[in-house]
């Protein structure tokens, strides 16, 4: 597979991928390896620790799913992939998301 883009992509259900490389990762390497968010989006930004690409990360209470944006002409987002995840946790603010996994919070403030 070279890309999520394609018209036979399936996203890949119960486990996260890298949409670049299509590397395995999980919810911790992603959380740790992300810097800013759009919180309106629910997005975070993250940079493969596999191929060094960046691609974003769509965060809700209990679901979080690896992807890509399309931003023409307003943004999409492409899942690669995407979880459910029972103890993940998203608050939303103005100027930041706050996601808590396991008892450890990150904080993502909002890219300006």
């Amino acid at each position: 597979m070279n890309s999520i883009f394609q018209a036979d992509y399936t996203i890949v259900e119960n486990k996260l991928l890298c949409p670049v490389c299509f590397a395995k990762t999980d919810i911790g390497t992603i959380l740790r390896c992300s810097t800013v968010s759009w919180p309106y989006q629910h997005w975070i930004y993250f940079q493969c620790p596999e191929c060094g690409g960046n691609s974003h990360v769509e965060v809700h209470n209990q679901q979080i799913g690896t992807g890509l944006l399309d931003g023409a002409p307003g943004p999409c987002f492409f899942y690669c992939s995407q979880m459910q995840e029972p103890d993940f946790w998203v608050e939303e603010h103005s100027t930041m998301l706050v996601c808590t996994y396991k008892e450890n919070r990150y904080i993502f403030h909002a890219k300006t």
